[in-house]
C-alpha cells in the first residue's frame, strides 16, 4: 500500500519541480572502500572499489533543492581463510534522495545542510 503511495508523492514532487525550477544533471564516479565488520583485522581486509551514476538536481526556491542520485558501487573484502586469500565483490544499486538546504551568510560562503532518505539493493 506504501510503495504507490511513494511514487504517486515522487511524481508529484517531480512534476512541480520540473515544472518551476532550475534543473541540473551530472555524472557520479568516484571509488569506495569496504570491508566486513564482525571478524578479526588478521582475517579481513579493505577492498577498494568503483561507483558511478547519475544525479539530477531540482531547485524549486533558492535556498532549497532535491538531489535524486542513482549509483551503481562495488563494496567487499579480502578473506583470508585456512585455504589461502578470498576476494569477495558485491555490486549494489544505491538510490539516495537527498534535501539541501543553503543557508545564506551574506558573502561568498554557502553552508548547505543536507539530508534525505537512503535505498540500496544487492544485485550481484
Amino acid at each position: 500500500m506504501k510503495t504507490p503511495l511513494v511514487f504517486i508523492a515522487t511524481f508529484l514532487i517531480t512534476t512541480l519541480a520540473w515544472s518551476q525550477s532550475t534543473i541540473s544533471a551530472g555524472f557520479i564516479y568516484g571509488a569506495s572502500t569496504s570491508t566486513f565488520a564482525g571478524a578479526s583485522d588478521d582475517e579481513v581486509n579493505w577492498r577498494t572499489g568503483d561507483r558511478f551514476g547519475v544525479m539530477m538536481n531540482f531547485a524549486p526556491l533558492e535556498n532549497f533543492s532535491i538531489e535524486p542520485q542513482f549509483i551503481v558501487s562495488k563494496k567487499g573484502a579480502q578473506v583470508m581463510t585456512e585455504e589461502g586469500e578470498t576476494t569477495v565483490d558485491i555490486r549494489y544499486a544505491e538510490l539516495p534522495i537527498m534535501f539541501n538546504v543553503r543557508i545564506p551568510l551574506g558573502g561568498k560562503i554557502y553552508p548547505t545542510v543536507f539530508a534525505g532518505p537512503y535505498f540500496a539493493t544487492r544485485v550481484s
